[in-house]
């Protein structure tokens, strides 16, 4: 019999295994002689080894992680914003908010050359018999990481000063080591100017493309950024999760009394019978995919910054 659990996400152990620390060159050694710069794709921006796209169709209302008003935004007008930005990514020179002065361009090459770098090397997570106590041990090793990584830090404490390419490779930077320790492929990471017309939405994860799609408008405010990565990547891995239980069970590698398999159907029956945040906020923040999702983006974004 085929346990069809889902058409939706691998744990470690179970799918495709994490990607190994770099010995040099780092998760994008190719890209190391790339400029860093942005390049545009009709409404999207990308960045070597960032991937880009159309927009997607999903109804951003539905399935973006946002907030209601503009809070942690800048305080320029959407209008106004958007309309710098357009310009931002045709003339690829003087980035709005990013600082432009002399000296600014070696900060941007410096950071991204860093970023750009290897991995570090993770401890082996200690073997666990419930879903509860591993998603506690791989939240605070993926919190711990990012606050123990020079590069992110240097690119954290230099944030006002970096252009959407660097803060984006940040971005990247935190998706692989979520990737190492959850056992998952990261999703690529892009700019979607649309989303800059909702001030509210942070980014969102299309499962049809395969991407994550991040708001130029909230770049800036730096925790909200990392939790959204944090968010959206946990979403990938769910669905990493669930196809990766339903192959297992199908090839007799382990049986229905494993702790994931639960797991593995609840997110499976979430996903087809998702609840928009546009019909019932309460409901959307609560249902089984959701509530995993912020708890990680919360706790991790909480954690890194922790005073």
């Amino acid at each position: 019999m085929t346990h069809s659990i889902g058409s939706f996400p691998t744990i470690q152990g179970f799918g495709t295994p994490p990607r190994a620390p770099e010995a040099s060159g780092g998760p994008m050694a190719a890209d190391n002689e790339a400029s860093y710069a942005p390049s545009v794709e009709g409404d999207t921006v990308s960045t070597p080894g960032l991937g880009s796209g159309a927009s997607s169709q999903l109804n951003l209302d539905d399935f973006a992680r946002g907030s209601s008003d503009a809070a942690g935004g800048p305080a320029q007008p959407v209008d106004d914003f958007l309309a710098g930005f357009e310009n931002a990514i045709s003339g690829l020179n003087d980035l709005p908010g990013t600082g432009r002065a002399l000296g600014q361009e070696e900060l941007q090459e410096m950071v991204v050359d860093k970023l750009l770098g290897p991995l570090p090397s993770l401890p082996e997570l200690p073997k666990v018999s419930s879903f509860k106590e591993m998603d506690f041990l791989q939240r605070g090793q993926l919190t711990e990481s990012i606050r123990a990584d020079a590069p992110l830090q240097e690119a954290f404490q230099n944030w006002d000063r970096l252009g959407y390419a660097a803060k984006m490779q940040a971005g990247t930077r935190i998706s692989e080591l979520q990737a190492n320790i959850y056992g998952f492929e990261a999703a690529p990471l892009r700019l979607e100017a649309d989303l800059v017309k909702r001030p509210g939405a942070f980014g969102y994860y299309s499962p049809e493309s395969g991407k994550i799609s991040i708001s130029p408008y909230h770049l800036d405010n730096l925790p909200e950024f990392v939790n959204t990565i944090a968010h959206e990547q946990t979403h990938v891995y769910q669905d990493a999760v669930v196809n990766s239980v339903g192959r297992r069970l199908d090839s007799g590698t382990i049986d229905e009394s494993h702790f994931m398999v639960p797991v593995a159907r609840e997110w499976a029956e979430n996903n087809r019978n998702y609840i928009s945040a546009s019909k019932d906020p309460q409901g959307y923040r609560t249902q089984p995919i959701e509530a995993h999702a912020w708890a990680t983006g919360d706790g991790v974004m909480n954690g890194v910054f922790a005073k």
